[in-house]
Formats: structure tokens, sequence, C-alpha cells
């Protein structure tokens, strides 16, 4: 019952801060706008609920659920179809978990960039960077999932209309070959190669 668990996740978030856990708060906070940008209509107040999140956890230095916030508002503003601002805070994961070494939030940025530089008409660059994502991913955390496998498809699928389907294989191949500091460069760029 999903809107029973973010009733449960709202009462969390409420007992954390009467006790004054801060860190408490925050992952409460990510946890409901997880649950909140699965759907559409709930990406406005997932953004809301990881502001301060944002804020708090920079301040307290906590790297990772830092960078895991910078994913969520990526995802939330994704699903908004606000691509430039969904890059820019995928960007900001990785620059976090990278700086940090935080290996399971960098695998996510990663993993979620390509798809807005896609939509921002930069295939070459979605395909060169999700060919290295596709290795890393399964070398991070282990074969992929059948949803990971359709989110690989549906993007070769968004770069191959926008790029021949032979450019789109090669930049993906390049990727593949890429080290993590070199993938990181790429991912870090303000404007990606075509």
């Amino acid at each position: 019952d999903p809107a029973g668990g973010m009733v449960l996740q709202r009462r969390a978030i409420t007992l954390w801060q009467a006790a004054g856990d801060v860190h408490g708060v925050n992952v409460g906070r990510c946890n409901l706008a997880m649950a909140l940008a699965v759907r559409r209509s709930g990406c406005e107040e997932a953004l809301q609920q990881l502001a301060p999140v944002l804020v708090d956890t920079r301040a307290a230095g906590d790297e990772v659920q830092h960078a895991l916030a910078h994913n969520l508002r990526g995802e939330a503003l994704s699903r908004l179809g606000r691509w430039a601002e969904a890059a820019a805070a995928y960007q900001a994961c990785i620059s976090t978990a990278d700086a940090a070494a935080e290996p399971w939030p960098l695998v996510y940025g990663l993993w979620n960039l390509p798809r807005p530089w896609a939509h921002l008409r930069q295939p070459l660059a979605a395909a060169r960077l999700m060919g290295f994502a596709e290795r890393h991913a399964v070398a991070a955390i282990g074969p992929l999932s059948a949803a990971d496998q359709h989110d690989l498809r549906r993007l070769r699928r968004l770069c191959v209309a926008q790029a021949p389907a032979g450019d789109v294989a090669l930049a993906w191949g390049e990727g593949a070959a890429l080290d993590l500091a070199q993938a990181v460069r790429l991912a870090l760029q303000a404007f990606p190669p075509h």
C-alpha cells in the first residue's frame, strides 16, 4: 500500500524531528522523496523534501546521503522532463560521490546521467557514458535486472533516433573501454561532446 507507506514515512520523519535526529530526518525525507517520485504528480513534493536534505547533508559532511539526495533530485526532475536540471543533479551526485570515494552513489549517478543527455540531444555522449556505466554497474553490483536491461534498450533507441546506429554503437563501445576516472571526467563536462 504505497499511500499507507508514505503515511508511515511522514510519521517517522516527525518522530525523528522530535528526537532531534537530523540524520534520521534526512534519510526519512529521502525515502519519502523516492516514494513520491514514483508518480509524476509527487515529484514537486519530492523536490521540496530533498531541498533541506541537500543543505543539511552538506553542512554535516554526510557525503553519501548528499550524493544520494542529488541522485533522487535527478530522478524527480527526469520524471518531470526537466532534463537540464536533471543532468545537473546527476552531475552533482557524481562529483560528490567521486570526491568522497563513495561507490554506490557514483554507480547511480553514472547510470542515470545518460538519459537526460540523450533528451538534451547529446546522443553520442549519452551512449559513450552508458557504455561505461553498463560495464561498471555489472562490476560494482552484479548482473543487471530486467528493468536495467529495459533502461539500456530505451536509451539506445533514443540515441539511435538522433544519430546513426553505427555511431551510437561505436560510442557505446568507446565508453565501455573507459576507466572510472575517464568516465567521471566525461560525466562532469558542462556540455558533453557530440
